[in-house]
């Protein structure tokens, strides 16, 4: 119909805009990432974007099990929010096997609060933006545990 059409294009003008917009305002807005959260560093920096930094505390890794098929671990991530000084955190949950080539590892996550978690794999050779937290927390969690570069 009609009324359907204008709609999706209202809605596909509004998309444009204010993704435009995004990208101007955060194009303009720089913010400084420190290397460590407060200066500590048991809490290096693996992500920045729009404001907030990501940092992994070191301290918090919990290796859930460790053989020779492979390692799953759990770390604390705190995200600070430079824009409105505010921290909050969540639990980022991984597992390498050691059979698959180095790049690979999985993650899980909760598509909702209570929900079950979902594994989905990671690969440090992919450089999309998306995927970046994940590669670096995953990463520098792994050169904290064996004390060595991570190579892959």
């Amino acid at each position: 119909s009609s009324y359907m059409k204008r709609f999706l294009k209202t809605v596909l003008a509004v998309s444009v805009i204010a993704f435009s917009v995004g990208i101007t305002s955060s194009a303009i807005y720089v913010p400084p990432y420190p290397e460590y959260l407060n200066e500590d560093s048991s809490y290096p920096l693996v992500y920045g974007h729009m404001g907030v930094g990501e940092y992994v505390d070191l301290g918090s890794i919990y290796i859930i099990r460790q053989d020779d098929s492979g390692i799953e671990f759990k770390v604390s991530v705190v995200y600070y929010n430079y824009d409105k000084d505010t921290i909050s955190t969540s639990v980022s949950h991984f597992f390498k096997r050691y059979s698959d080539p180095n790049s690979l590892y999985y993650s899980a996550c909760r598509k909702e609060k209570y929900s079950p978690e979902e594994w989905h794999q990671g690969d440090l050779s992919n450089t999309s933006g998306y995927m970046q937290s994940a590669n670096k927390t995953f990463l520098t969690c792994m050169e904290q545990i064996t004390g060595e570069p991570y190579r892959y």
